[in-house]
């Protein structure tokens, strides 16, 4: 800091720098010892900093005690940014400070990690948020918060120091996905659970079978109470701030919550399509269902008009049910939906004798759509030839006419393929 000063200072027209060419190398090695002990000073005030927020839990997996509160996380990232400013005007030695600073972020995260509950109790989602999962969430908390503070401060030092930093950063994320993953995707798995269960209903009859009490389908009441009550028991605990913010400090968190709500609303999409027979009244019970489950993915996962391509499928699968047959090549709707789920639906309008792929090949719809999960549009329309291909053999062989919805379904494949 000192040499750089001096260059500054000296820095005259016409006068002779007072430190020249290989000069500066030469200081900098006289002063080596110092640097070096400056170094570890600072390395062990940032290292000090990260084990005081654990100083109370023993470093214990499972432990019980509460992690470190919102004032002992502001006071550890205040000492990395006191480190970081003291050194910022000279960039070698903010780069051997940052490097540091690195050292101490991956101790951090190593010990949130070892922190971190695990097993069964860390990802159950069918009752309220345990003391485990509370824990780990806090746990998520802090490190999103430590890593939203420090790289806001990126910008502000030299380059090749940031660049020290951001391999930590990175951990930091990993650690908290890691968490966060498991527990977000059995809450996926629990959600699916009750949608599949639209297959037990009557969508075929002209009759309201309808048998909530609210006149939505069962399923779908069933279903709406879980994702409620995993907003009321987690959503609130991975948002402190309230609203679910894409561009704040908990935008990880946000990003996981995106998925599993483009993941309830693409499974809902998928089943729908797949239900056989539907009427004009499952048409309309159906389009109730996706109005609730609209309104309920946006208020308590995430909002859903900032899921993209996800939420325009829902959008067009409603107008979709209740096209003519005929229109359905030639309709703009087909550009916001997957070819598969087009396909899919379009076995509703077919006559029995057009087996569905799934149940051709002795699966539930729950096994299916594992299926479908591991295979790609291609390999799903290859499979929906076969059952199209079977038919119109049958067809011919018993001297019956192909039905229209065949030859739509081929084009479509065709099409799709070129």
């Amino acid at each position: 800091h000192t040499f750089t000063r001096i260059l500054r200072d000296t820095d005259v027209k016409g006068v002779p720098a007072a430190v020249q060419g290989g000069d500066r190398a030469l200081l900098h090695g006289a002063v080596e010892v110092y640097c070096s002990a400056y170094l570890s000073r600072s390395l062990t005030k940032l290292t000090d900093a990260v084990t005081s927020l654990f100083a109370a839990q023993g470093d214990r997996r499972n432990s019980s005690t509460s992690p470190a509160g919102a004032a002992e996380v502001a006071k550890m990232l205040e000492k990395m940014r006191e480190e970081l400013e003291a050194v910022s005007s000279d960039d070698r030695l903010c780069g051997l400070v940052a490097k540091g600073l690195s050292k101490s972020l991956f101790l951090l995260a190593e010990k949130t990690e070892y922190q971190m509950a695990t097993g069964p109790d860390a990802r159950q989602v069918a009752g309220g948020c345990n003391l485990q999962q509370q824990r780990n969430l806090h746990l998520c908390i802090t490190l999103q918060e430590v890593q939203h503070n420090i790289s806001e401060v990126l910008p502000h030092i030299p380059s090749t120091a940031a660049d020290s930093i951001k391999p930590s950063l990175t951990k930091l994320s990993e650690v908290v996905t890691e968490c966060l993953q498991p527990l977000l995707r059995a809450a996926g798995d629990r959600i699916e659970s009750f949608l599949v269960k639209m297959h037990e209903e009557d969508f075929g009859s002209e009759r309201n079978t309808v048998s909530s009490s609210n006149g939505s389908s069962k399923y779908m009441e069933e279903m709406l109470s879980v994702v409620a009550m995993f907003q009321k028991e987690f959503v609130t605990r991975l948002t402190p701030h309230g609203a679910v913010d894409m561009t704040g400090p908990f935008q990880l968190a946000a990003g996981l919550l995106r998925e599993l709500a483009c993941r309830i609303i693409e499974g809902f999409v998928r089943h729908a399509a797949l239900l056989r027979p539907v009427s004009e009244n499952g048409k309309l019970r159906l389009a109730k269902d996706m109005a609730e489950l609209e309104l309920s993915v946006g208020q308590n996962v995430f909002p859903v008009d900032q899921l993209g391509a996800t939420y325009r499928a829902l959008r067009a699968f409603r107008p979709l049910l209740f096209l003519e047959t005929a229109q359905v090549p030639t309709s703009p709707l087909r550009q916001e939906l997957p070819v598969s789920v087009v396909l899919h639906h379009l076995y509703t309008r077919a006559p029995a004798e057009l087996v569905s792929p799934h149940v051709r090949a002795g699966l539930t719809a729950t096994q299916y759509s594992l299926w479908l999960d591991q295979h790609t549009e291609t390999e799903i329309r290859r499979g929906i030839r076969g059952t199209l291909a079977a038919y119109a053999q049958n067809a011919k062989a018993a001297h019956k006419e192909i039905s229209p919805v065949h030859n739509i379904m081929l084009d479509l494949i065709d099409s799709a393929a070129n």
